[in-house]
């Protein structure tokens, strides 16, 4: 059986095959990985039980939960972090910005959550590097 040249679920690989396959990406696109994806993640996690623990109160407070929103305005919130972000970038502040980015991550998560996310099917010719 032929090995996939792209990524595959972390499951179906030994730790010792993962690891490889991070070095071959990272040859790929020749940049340092700052941070594992796993981390990235529990990132995320973190910054969505964040906004859960702020937000909830007020929005019952008023009235507004956020099952009712559309997804218009979960795209809203996530472009006035995005504008933000360039703000913040514009002024060197590169932690900023990297905050603001994990906020419109974390919007965009709380989005899909609330309204379903589309399946991405990866095509057979990119699995197998055609």
């Amino acid at each position: 059986m032929e090995k996939r040249k792209f990524i595959i679920p972390i499951g179906d690989l030994t730790e010792e095959e993962a690891k490889e396959q991070v070095k071959k990406l990272r040859k790929l696109f020749k940049k340092k990985i700052i941070m594992e994806r796993t981390e990235v993640y529990k990132r995320l996690d973190t910054e969505r039980d964040y906004q859960d623990l702020r937000w909830t109160p007020r929005r019952e407070a008023n009235g507004t939960p956020d099952a009712e929103k559309p997804i218009a305005e979960w795209v809203n919130y996530i472009e006035y972090h995005v504008t933000a972000a360039k703000n913040e970038v514009y002024h060197l502040n590169d932690e900023e910005a990297l905050a603001h980015v994990r906020k419109v991550a974390a919007l965009a998560i709380r989005c899909l959550e609330l309204h379903g996310c589309p399946e991405r099917v990866i095509p057979e010719e990119l699995l197998n590097g055609v």
